[in-house]
């Protein structure tokens, strides 16, 4: 009888709406939950998170490159949340002139063409992105972030050549 099994035995009751073979997918690719949730969703908690990180970082060493590595990353949230005025100031001030910033510099530089972009001056973006190249060489992600805002902003102009060399 029913009364007698092993309550380990028991099946998990499934989620409304969640199919055994769409749970399966979820669990066995984490990139699935990523890609499925809203990205606003996923802005405001990665905004959340580097919120924290910035307040356990900020008393220890606030010039370090680790904090610029953060506000950056603020800044970026900021951009894709289209919140570009609270992220202008992280991307006009001055970072020390160490090489050990010359990543972040470039990573700047990268944001504010993300700034003219969606201001609609692709000509000054493609002067920061010129700019931030040269800071970018030991940074492939960042090479390639580079390149790919390159070939949306020669398509936006209509230079089909260029933005298919990109």
């Amino acid at each position: 009888s029913q009364g007698d099994q092993d309550p380990g035995d028991q099946k998990p009751a499934q989620p409304v709406g969640d199919p055994p073979a769409e749970r399966q997918r979820r669990l066995d690719d984490p990139r699935a939950i990523v890609v499925g949730a809203p990205r606003s969703k996923l802005v405001d908690e990665g905004q959340r998170a580097l919120d924290h990180a910035l307040e356990a970082q900020a008393p220890s060493a606030p010039a370090s490159p680790t904090a610029w590595r953060f506000r950056l990353l603020r800044a970026e949230i900021l951009i894709a949340r289209a919140e570009p005025r609270d992220a202008l100031p992280l991307l006009t001030e001055r970072l020390p002139p160490d090489p050990s910033f010359e990543q972040h510099t470039a990573r700047q530089k990268y944001l504010s063409a993300k700034m003219h972009v969606a201001r609609g001056s692709f000509k000054e973006a493609l002067a920061a992105l010129a700019d931030a190249r040269g800071g970018a060489r030991q940074n492939r992600d960042l090479t390639w972030d580079i390149t790919i805002l390159e070939g949306q902003i020669d398509l936006r102009l209509g230079e089909w050549v260029e933005a298919e060399a990109a």
